[in-house]
């Protein structure tokens, strides 16, 4: 049992490891061994009621015959046989209702029996040709329903070259600048994609590369010092049960910096919109906002407020 104690010097333990058994009758966990002793007690009354409530005919049931033959005190019972041998033993009851249950026990072959064994009676199942059979059986089209996921953020593209699918780019990249906090983590980011498989030693040089050219952008500099609590992809979860991880989030005071990274070759308004809603789901949150796209691939970065023009 795991047990705590007010008592010195072992309340400077959170937590005490002790082993469960009658020695703990005379010791500071004596509360605690009588707890779990009734609730042992309880487990294995729930399960004999169970036990003794699901036969449908006939029940046969097989127990130790206790070592004392006469009634034990109920204190004293340690064992389910030993709580049935001491029940069909009892001559009287409070109640004429009850049977008697020592009128059922014979003490000669140790045997309580009630009730007479019969033969289990099932209802006949139908012949074939009694079968209904349906001719025309109504089915829910479920097209517009159910949409297959043909790719998945787990899936790493190994016989295609990092460079020449942007999916793959992106999710790699993605999977890197989540580990970042600073600008020092980036190579440990790398080789651990590198020592896991998931990227190959040519392809960890493209991404260097690529890096290179993401730290020499302006911004960067402010968005990864260490002044600020940085959330990568941390789930945001509404009361209406939705949820939303923007990429980075910079907190300093009243003031969150926002990032969301994007990998492909166009500037789309969904992006916009997508950012947006991180924006303002912060802002309810009493914080006042500042909002990035990262357009890593197109070396550029764009601050929500700006005026756009997108095709």
């Amino acid at each position: 049992m795991w047990c705590q104690t007010d008592i010195e010097p072992f309340n400077e333990f959170p937590l005490i490891p002790v082993d469960f058994s009658s020695n703990l009758v005379n010791s500071i966990f004596q509360k605690e061994y009588y707890s779990e002793l009734m609730h042992q007690y309880i487990d294995s009354l729930n399960m004999a009621y169970v036990a003794f409530t699901r036969a449908r005919n006939e029940m046969i049931c097989l127990a130790p015959l206790p070592k004392n033959e006469t009634p034990v005190e109920t204190a004293k019972i340690s064992s389910l046989s030993e709580l049935l041998f001491s029940c069909f033993l009892v001559d009287d009851v409070a109640d004429s209702k009850h049977i008697v249950l020592s009128e059922k026990y014979s003490s000669d072959d140790f045997l309580f029996e009630i009730g007479k064994p019969e033969k289990a009676v099932y209802k006949e199942k139908p012949k074939d040709a009694e079968l209904r059979q349906m001719s025309d059986y109504p089915i829910a089209d479920s097209r517009d329903r159910l949409k297959i996921k043909h790719n998945s953020t787990e899936y790493w593209l190994s016989e295609q070259n990092l460079t020449e699918s942007r999916l793959n780019y992106g999710t790699v990249m993605h999977e890197i600048l989540k580990k970042i906090i600073t600008r020092n983590d980036e190579e440990k980011a790398i080789h651990e994609m590198l020592i896991s498989g998931k990227i190959n030693k040519n392809e960890s040089e493209y991404i260097r590369e690529e890096f290179r050219k993401f730290w020499n952008l302006p911004e960067t500099e402010h968005w990864f010092d260490e002044s600020a609590e940085i959330l990568n992809e941390t789930t945001i979860l509404l009361p209406s049960g939705e949820n939303y991880r923007p990429d980075r989030v910079m907190l300093k005071g009243n003031k969150a910096v926002i990032i969301d990274y994007k990998f492909g070759d166009q500037i789309l308004k969904s992006h916009i919109r997508q950012i947006g809603n991180y924006e303002k789901i912060i802002q309810q949150m009493g914080f006042e906002t500042e909002s990035y796209l990262c357009y890593v691939s197109l070396n550029k970065i764009i601050r929500l407020q700006e005026p756009l023009h997108i095709t």
